[in-house]
Parts: structure tokens; sequence; C-alpha cells
């Protein structure tokens, strides 16, 4: 890891990370999202992703509808808080699948 002035960063030289990839289980999705999503000034986090995972549970949609469903349910009208996600429908390929010790 370089420091914006080009150097390496002490901790980082020394340290050493474990890369792991598997695959996910036919017809899973994959939910990426920004805090905008499940955080407001009112309601306690923990309900909030417990709301988000009732949403998905289920029958999958087509994932526009999806989207779209997150959004009426979980966004807050007026909130100056941005929201950014993204869902994918996942394909499991064996063959991808790795293992992979790294070390600096």
């Amino acid at each position: 890891m370089r420091t914006s002035r080009g150097r390496r960063d002490r901790a980082s030289a020394r340290a050493s990370w474990r890369v792991c990839t598997d695959g996910f289980p036919a017809g899973s999705r994959l939910l990426l999202y920004t805090d905008g999503l499940v955080e407001t000034r009112t309601d306690p986090i923990d309900e909030r992703l417990q709301l988000l995972r009732r949403l998905l549970t289920g029958p999958p949609q087509q994932l526009e509808a999806t989207c779209d469903h997150l959004l009426d349910q979980m966004r807050h009208p007026g909130s100056p808080d941005d929201v950014a996600f993204i869902l994918a429908d996942l394909k499991h390929d064996r063959s991808r699948t790795s293992h992979q010790d790294t070390a600096e």
C-alpha cells in the first residue's frame, strides 16, 4: 500500500492477509448498498436491517422491480442522505472457486 507521498505504510509493509473466493448457491442475489439505504436519524439500525431482510425474502422478482420496491420501502422522503446500491443475480461457477494466501 502506498501513502499519498508514495512511501510504504509501515503497518501494511508487514501485513499479511488471506484472500478467499467461493461461489454462491444457484439463484443467489448479492446486494451492495451505502448506509443511506438503511440508516435514519429516527429508526434503530437493527430494525432497518430487519426490514431490508424482510423485503428481500420470498420469491425473487425481476431485478428492476426489486430495486424499485427497496427504494419505495426504505428511502425516507426528504432525507438528506444519498442512497446507492447494486443488486445482482449471481450464477454459480465452480471453475472460478479459488483460495489464495497473500503476504507482502
